[in-house]
This record gives C-alpha cells, structure tokens and sequence, in this order.
C-alpha cells in the first residue's frame, strides 16, 4: 500500500513539475552573463527636440503604412479591420476573413501585422499577417478603388499561441517578403512549439523569407526552407539597411530583451540559450537589457527621410511597449552601435513622466498600466516624419528645427 501512494505522490509531483516547468520558462534564469557594452546612453525627452502631433484616434494599430497616395493604412489588432486614413477622413480600407481576436486579457491575437507591396501602384496588393483559427496566415488584398477585396490567402501553418506569435511582414532590399515570427506560447502546460524552434523546417522563432507569392526563394539559405534566421522567442520589429545589414529586437524573458544585427543562416540561440554567449554555436546580441530593466521592444525602423537633421539619418529607431520609449541606436561608418539615445515617450499624452530603465536595474514603469497603453509601431511616412502608435492613437513626430 506504502508503495502505491508513493508512487502516485511521485507521479503528481512529475505532472505538476511538468506544468510549472512549460508555464515559469523555468530555465530561463536572471543571472544569465550580460557584459559591459561600453555604449555611452543618454535619456531625453522626446519633447526636447520634437514635437508630437495627433493624427487620430486609432483602436489599437498594431502596424502601419502607407499608399502612394499618402492614404495611411493601419491595422486594428482586435477588431479585424484594416484602416484607411486621410484628410481627417477614417473609413474601413477591409475586414480579414476569420482573424482571431484575443479571447483573453493576455492574448497576443488577431491582425499583426502589414505592408503595401512596393509595386503597388503596378499590382495594387496590400499584405497581412493575422492569426486565425489553428494556425497564423499572410493574407493579401488588391486595392480596388481605396478599398482591398480579392483577398487570398499566400501563405499558411505558421503555429498559434495564445501569446508570442510575432510578428513583422516587411520587404526586403531584395524584393522579397520577410516575416517574423515568435515561438507560439501557450502560457500554461508544456509548450511544444517552442521545441520547435531549432527545426528549420518549422515555422517557429524565425524570420521567414519568400516570394510574393508565397513560395520559396531558390536561394533561401537552407535548401526547400522559408527559414532565413532561426532562433527568436518573439520578434515584433526588424528592418533593412542601405549598408546590408538586417536590424531588430527580440522580446526575452527574466532576462534578456535583445538588440540584433540579424545575418541571413544565422541562429540566434532561442530557447536554448540566452543572454551573452562565450561559445560559437549561436550569434550574440549587440545590446542586452538587464533582467530588472526589461522594455518589451516592438517595431524597428531606418530613418531614410530628410525632415530630421542629417545625424539622425541612417539609425535605428525601436518603440518599447514597456516604457514608452523611442530607442535611438546611432551607428558608425560600418553599421556599428556608437550610442543609444532614449526618448521618453511616457507622458504623452498628459501622463507624468517616469525614469528611463533602459540598461538599469529598476522597473518603475509598465506600458500596460498606462492609460494609452506602450508603443506598438513607429513607422517613416512618404512625407518623411515619423508615425507612432499607442493602443489608441496615432502621433507624427515633427522636428521643431
């Protein structure tokens, strides 16, 4: 009898270890080595040197771009609406077929991301990336008259979690359409796809690549694959540089949110390793927050424009839902990190400022108890400013000269 009970305690304990185990990341720890990367860091406020208009009330654009005609298009990540925005005007621009919404308060679900093709103005096409029932898709719409119809679906299985489910759609230098996607958590019991992650074959935890149909580039780095980068726990933002590189940030656990100069056949270790690696198996960060100074990067972009002085040309620029911070990453002659600047971004609008927690360990703030929530996207307008959102706005950032 002594017997049977220890082995059904011993059975219990397995189970619940195995529970607590896929649920905590539990061997993910704090302690994880983060050097000393000798950037010096400012922090100022983005009002110091610009000046935050309101475009419009926006229900949670998860992304934005732009038609040739300046028309902004934005996602609304819950309602399965694509928006169109001009001169004051706001109207539905097309609704995604069978988007899946958050079903609960932290879910990560529903339209994620888009993109206007940069042939629109021959083939009309505007891009999405949502998740649906089962799977995550990239769907695509012809514009027809400032509306999208034809919608078909181009690509599909990438798995689905109720969080960590990326991801960016972005085109490439090459003409190619890139995504990224995250390791599709399931918040309780033991998370299979992120196992996945390692296994080019899967769509998890990577950046995808391929045609604008949908199908596999011949010189994909891995022969009759998408992958193009492997190793990411939950990539929201990435972008392409004139000097070839690949920027963006990847969202870690107790420790570590990462910066990444991304190159193509690259692995980037996730989930088997974090943090600052001594050994050659997997590519190391530029830049680590430290475990109690975590941002949760979003969106990426390059400053390409001409509205901004010309120092602010050619770096990389990442919103943080977190802190509401604006995240400058000046680079040198090679494409290097030389110093971060960090633009609050946390009392707009009419919000008391908070401490930047950039590279420190404290964590004072938390863009999910804000009352407009943490930054989701930062985008380069075709009028050369840049375009913020929040969970429920749209900014344009003038420089005030």
């Amino acid at each position: 009898m002594a017997t049977k009970i220890f082995l059904l305690t011993f059975i219990i304990i397995v189970v619940i270890l195995v529970i607590v185990m896929g649920s905590l990341e539990y061997f993910v720890k704090e302690e994880a080595y983060i050097p000393d990367f000798g950037y010096e860091v400012s922090v100022v406020d983005i009002e110091d040197n610009f000046k935050v208009e309101l475009v419009t009330e926006a229900s949670f654009a998860s992304d934005i771009d732009f038609l040739p005609d300046g028309t902004i298009l934005y996602s609304e990540l819950m309602s399965g609406n694509v928006m169109s925005y001009k001169n004051g005007q706001k109207q539905v621009y097309a609704n995604v077929p069978n988007a899946l919404t958050p079903t609960e308060p932290e879910g990560e679900s529903g339209i994620l991301s888009l993109v206007t093709d940069p042939r629109f103005e021959e083939n009309g096409w505007v891009y999405v990336y949502y998740t649906s029932e089962g799977t995550s898709k990239i769907g695509r719409f012809k514009d027809v008259n400032g509306k999208g119809e034809d919608f078909k679906i181009i690509f599909d299985g990438v798995p689905q979690g109720k969080i960590h489910n990326g991801g960016e759609l972005v085109f490439g230098l090459d003409d190619k359409l890139y995504l990224s996607t995250g390791d599709a958590t399931q918040i309780k019991g033991p998370n299979a796809n992120r196992k996945k992650v390692q296994d080019i074959s899967s769509f998890t935890g990577k950046i995808l690549r391929m045609n604008r149909d949908g199908s596999i580039p011949d010189d994909n780095p891995f022969e009759s694959s998408y992958t193009y980068v492997l190793g990411f726990r939950n990539m929201f933002g990435f972008d392409f540089h004139e000097n070839g590189k690949i920027y963006g940030a990847d969202n870690g656990v107790a420790c570590c949110d990462e910066f990444n100069i991304i190159e193509k056949g690259r692995n980037y270790g996730w989930p088997e390793e974090i943090g600052y690696l001594e050994e050659e198996k997997y590519d190391n960060p530029v830049f680590i927050w430290s475990p109690k100074g975590r941002v949760a990067p979003t969106r990426t972009e390059i400053y390409t424009g001409d509205k901004y002085p010309e120092e602010y040309k050619g770096d990389v620029y990442m919103t943080t839902w977190r802190t509401r911070e604006v995240i400058r990453f000046e680079l040198d002659d090679d494409g290097d990190i030389e110093r971060i600047e960090v633009m609050s971004f946390y009392h707009i609008p009419d919000t008391p400022p908070k401490p930047s927690i950039t590279g420190k360990h404290i964590n004072e703030v938390h863009g999910s108890k804000h009352p407009y929530g943490g930054l989701v996207e930062i985008e380069q307008g075709p009028d050369g400013y840049f375009y913020i959102s929040d969970s429920r706005r749209i900014f344009r950032i003038v420089y005030k000269g």
